[in-house]
């Protein structure tokens, strides 16, 4: 009988099953559109000290994909408008312009959902318009 408790010690109370583990993985139990409710619904805030940093990410993510849905529907573009249209469109660079002022996105994610090459070119090409202005500009004072 000593011997079984030591043993069990080290596993934790159910073991090491798959589900122990995943009880103590992420923010919230639940998909992601639940998740994506919570958080609207409640307003939770990204920075909230209780939360691990997986958490925290989930929901700048989230909310960083509902501003820029909110940003599509105002130029009158689609998420299938993304890929088809050149990476440095002035339409893309304003919308992660205003991103990234307004919800601090980081140029990675907006690389990847806005289809535009690299998060160096991103930045690059953000910096550009804030800096110079150019055609980019007329879409972004649409955003504002």
């Amino acid at each position: 009988m000593a011997s079984i408790l030591p043993g069990r010690r080290r596993r934790g109370p159910a073991g090491k099953s798959k589900a122990y583990v995943s009880l103590s993985k992420g923010w919230a139990l639940g998909s992601v559109g639940f998740k994506a409710t919570l958080i609207h619904d409640h307003a939770l805030a990204a920075r909230a000290r209780a939360w691990e940093s997986q958490g925290a990410k989930e929901i700048r993510q989230e909310q960083w994909r509902r501003e820029l849905e909110r940003c599509l529907r105002v130029l009158g573009k689609t998420v299938e408008d993304n890929p088809a249209d050149l990476k440095s469109a002035d339409w893309k660079v304003a919308i992660a312009a205003h991103l990234k002022q307004k919800t601090q996105a980081s140029n990675g994610w907006l690389c990847d959902q806005l289809h535009m090459g690299t998060p160096v070119g991103v930045s690059q090409m953000v910096g550009i318009l804030r800096r110079k202005g150019g055609a980019s500009l007329k879409w972004l004072k649409q955003l504002i």
